[in-house]
């Protein structure tokens, strides 16, 4: 790895990546560091690609990265486990009369949740201030305080700094902190026998307030019969004040009683409503 590196993907200096153990004997100039991120490894697999009119990157790689605890080294720095992975261009092939259809950051998103659902993992999403990010199109999953990943669409002057034509999207997952919590023995539950409801809320709240801040307050006053609550979007753009984000939920009633009404479902959303606003200042959209 090369600092220069860094600096092309937007880290700023003094970051925590910048610390990083120097090689006494290294292959060539060009990487003189032991790596702390796998991004840059794959941004140089992808102008590889796009020199050769490859119109469409998927790619990953499982490595570790190395973290001293001071320089110069007096022990062993820390070594954490990472899994980065970056999609570019074509999600499908430009074949007539199909419609090209190119990469978005619900694709990559969907690859980061199907790792942690495969993993029995459930977390928080979050928006990600991670340097390398597209501001308005970043978020991270955390666990207990802990970021588990990062993902997103690169930012677009990154982008530019590699002279790659067209959107880049990255995540780069924290094994050692995601390994702890992996939950292979599946829940079961009985068959339901009453139809669920299910109603869709999106509010717009401070940019400080976390969607952890938000569901706990929906399962809170959801009742028994909230079965499920579930981000489905999260944006920061022209169409939202400034100093606000807008998140959009998809809330899910069950009774195994029978069936609920909307009256029913009605007198739990308004107390939801109610205490988002009291508590951070949330608007219904």
């Amino acid at each position: 790895m090369h600092p220069d590196q860094l600096k092309k993907l937007l880290f700023k200096d003094g970051d925590a990546v910048y610390n990083a153990v120097p090689i006494l004997n290294p292959i060539t100039e060009d990487f003189p560091l032991m790596r702390t991120t796998l991004i840059p490894t794959l941004m140089d697999v992808l102008v590889r690609n796009q020199a050769v009119k490859n119109p469409s990157v998927g790619i990953y790689e499982i490595a570790p990265v190395y973290r001293p605890k001071q320089l110069p080294l007096t022990e062993l720095p820390e070594q954490e486990f990472y899994v980065t992975g970056l999609l570019y261009g074509q999600r499908t092939a430009a074949e007539w009369p199909a419609k090209v259809e190119n990469y978005d950051f619900y694709d990559v998103k969907g690859l980061v949740e199907a790792v942690l659902q495969g993993l029995g993992i459930q977390a928080d999403l979050e928006v990600s201030d991670w340097a390398p990010l597209h501001p308005g199109k970043a978020a991270r999953y955390v666990k207990d305080g802990k970021v588990l990943c990062d993902f997103g669409e690169l930012h677009p002057k990154a982008v530019d700094n590699y002279d790659v034509a067209g959107p880049v999207y990255v995540f780069e997952m924290h094994m050692d902190a995601i390994l702890p919590l992996v939950n292979l023995l599946p829940d079961y539950h009985k068959v339901a026998k009453f139809p669920a409801s299910s109603r869709d809320l999106a509010f717009l709240a401070p940019l400080a307030t976390t969607n952890a801040d938000i569901v706990d307050v929906i399962k809170e006053d959801g009742g028994e019969n909230l079965e499920a609550v579930h981000l489905f979007d999260m944006y920061t753009g022209k169409q939202v004040p400034q100093g606000y984000k807008s998140l959009a939920y998809s809330l899910v009633f069950r009774s195994e009683e029978g069936t609920l009404t909307d009256a029913d479902i009605q007198a739990p959303v308004d107390a939801i409503v109610k205490d988002l606003k009291e508590k951070f200042d949330c608007e219904l959209r």
